[in-house]
């Protein structure tokens, strides 16, 4: 379960309910299940990433509304070039989020890499990021 501690000091549920397992795509978050939350971001227009690291994706909360971005489940190492809800996940450990709205994580079970999810919602592989300041693409390794 994950939970929020607002600017007043109080402390509520935010995403997952009593429960260990997966449900809610699509639905309020407070009401879905989670199965182990870790390694929460959020990005500049109030969306919240988080690893639901049991169940092998990362899902995000817009509006009180939960969806899955990345993760279809099984556990193995991302495919580069596929959409990200279709390709297997594990060990996430970090997420970040640039400027452009493209999600960052380490996947770190076997397959230790840094992988980019696209605002399209792809991973690719062979395309450095824009850096957000210039919109110009950076050189250097794959993600």
């Amino acid at each position: 379960m994950l939970r929020v501690i607002d600017t007043g000091g109080n402390i509520y549920a935010f995403a997952g309910a009593a429960g260990y397992g997966f449900s809610g795509d699509g639905g309020l978050a407070v009401s879905a299940q989670t199965a182990g939350t870790q390694g929460v971001v959020t990005d500049g227009a109030g969306r919240v990433y988080f690893n639901d690291f049991g169940n092998n994706r990362i899902r995000k909360v817009e509006g009180g509304i939960i969806s899955t971005v990345a993760g279809d489940g099984s556990p193995g190492a991302p495919v580069d070039g596929a959409l990200a809800v279709n390709t297997s996940l594990a060990g996430v450990s970090s997420l970040s989020v640039d400027g452009w709205g493209n999600l960052y994580f380490v996947s770190n079970t076997g397959f230790t890499r840094w992988t980019r999810v696209g605002s399209c919602g792809r991973s690719p592989s062979a395309e450095p990021p824009a850096t957000p300041a210039t919109g110009t693409r950076a050189g250097g390794p794959d993600l």
